[in-house]
């Protein structure tokens, strides 16, 4: 990848683009290294399907992770209606999400939404209807979770989906997905910068202003900028 001078990013700019898709004009402005071409399943440890269970009530501690539960807009557990999986949980302790797991939805017209566990998540067991993709320990998983927030992995779930005759798609599939990914260092300082624009817009509607100017300061005092 050619270094690139650090440009200002202008208001038509941020708001043509999702915020957590701006990594990608962040790596062409930060690259000082070559980024590489991965596929999703070169970056995991497997993929694993979840639970086949039935929702009951909340019991206040065994959350139950389905795909209406993923906000839409946000990818975060939505708190409304919360409910526990109609389990064993000792015996499918093998469901529960772990710091850094990212979860695919594979059916339906919801296919392609993700979600990253975070530990302010709880205890969290994860639907059959999902997917759960068990991040190597060298890859930064906000890096590969904001990846699935972008035009290109939309187009991705759009022609796989069409592939398959009708709206889904498997662990198998997932793992075709390309994506370029720079040395770790440079993979946390981007997920690490986009996970604090997502909060902070969030947090708060009024926000673009100042995050273009937290971006456009990063970026010209960036030591990867030199």
């Amino acid at each position: 990848m050619n270094l690139l001078l650090p440009v200002p990013i202008s208001n038509e700019m941020f708001f043509s683009l999702r915020c957590s898709q701006v990594f990608r004009l962040i790596g062409h402005i930060l690259g000082t290294g070559t980024w590489e071409q991965r596929k999703l399943g070169e970056l995991s440890n497997g993929f694993t399907y979840g639970l086949n269970a039935s929702a009951k009530a909340y019991d206040g501690k065994h959350q139950y992770l389905r795909i209406t539960d993923i906000d839409d807009e946000t990818r975060t557990f939505k708190q409304t209606h919360l409910t526990s999986p109609d389990i064993d949980f000792i015996r499918d302790n093998s469901y529960v999400l772990k710091l850094g797991d990212i979860v695919f939805t594979r059916t339906g017209a919801s296919t392609g939404k993700t979600f990253i566990y975070r530990t302010a998540d709880s205890i969290v067991y994860y639907a059959g209807f999902l997917i759960k993709m068990s991040v190597r320990e060298d890859i930064d998983s906000e890096f590969v979770f904001q990846n699935t927030l972008t035009t290109s992995f939309n187009r991705f779930v759009k022609v796989m989906s069409q592939r398959s005759g009708q709206p889904g798609i498997n662990s198998k599939e997932y793992a075709r997905f390309k994506l370029y990914i720079p040395k770790l260092k440079e993979q946390v300082l981007v997920g690490n910068m986009l996970l604090l624009i997502d909060n902070l817009i969030a947090a708060n509607e009024q926000v673009p202003k100042l995050v273009i100017k937290i971006v456009n300061n990063s970026l010209a005092n960036s030591s990867f900028s030199n």
